[in-house]
């Protein structure tokens, strides 16, 4: 972590979004999210938190968060929707208290819009909403398929991820990279296991850079 933080500090200084590409369903991603954001909140002003849950629940969300009541959520169809795909767990509900009792603003933007391009298009206007105070950031958690910075062909279409929208110099994406484990997304599935390297990050542009992890452990 400490090398991540050191090669992003002076980015800080210009962008205004920092995408965190994630593979759902992995416990260690709340753990990287938390370290992540108490380490660069010491000197960057993070203005909002946003994950990639339906709008449409934010406000059952931050009651439960702030009733410190899991039981509130727990059996809404949304919850059991997300728990199935692997977006949220009671991880995230831990680290939703954590941004809460700091006082870090969490929003939530997928529109659950039909297809990929509707979809992404429809995340970007959400997040374009949010209003920046002046030297601060906006930290968005989302698949890592949505926050690519290019194009990409799924389904023998043409395909324009949530990252592409974004103006390339005021956004920084940081991909989460698992050497192995497993993942839950609707079943425990497996990572290819490959070689982790000797350093922790691997800088693709100004614009990216891989964080390697060594294990991953599946939220169900």
């Amino acid at each position: 972590m400490n090398e991540l933080i050191t090669t992003i500090a002076p980015l800080l200084n210009y962008k205004k979004y920092i995408l965190i590409g994630e593979n759902h369903g992995v416990n260690e991603n709340t753990t990287f999210i938390e370290h992540f954001v108490k380490e660069i909140s010491e000197n960057t002003k993070i203005d909002y938190i946003a994950f990639e849950y339906p709008a449409f629940c934010i406000d059952n969300y931050i009651s439960a968060v702030a009733n410190d009541s899991y039981k509130e959520i727990e059996e809404l169809p949304v919850t059991k929707m997300l728990l199935n795909d692997g977006r949220f767990s009671k991880n995230h509900f831990e680290l939703l208290k954590y941004l809460f009792s700091k006082r870090i603003k969490f929003i939530f933007f997928d529109s659950g819009l039909g297809s990929w391009d509707e979809r992404d298009k429809s995340m970007f206007d959400n997040l374009r909403k949010i209003k920046h105070t002046d030297k601060s950031v906006v930290v968005i958690v989302a698949g890592n398929i949505h926050t690519n910075l290019s194009q990409l062909i799924i389904d023998n279409k043409q395909y324009n991820p949530l990252g592409t929208y974004f103006n390339k110099n005021e956004v920084l994406l940081i991909k989460l990279q698992y050497h192995s484990g497993e993942f839950f997304n609707f079943e425990r599935r497996s990572f290819k296991t490959t070689l982790m390297p000797d350093r922790s990050i691997s800088i693709v542009d100004k614009n990216q850079i891989i964080y390697h992890l060594d294990k991953a452990t599946p939220t169900k």
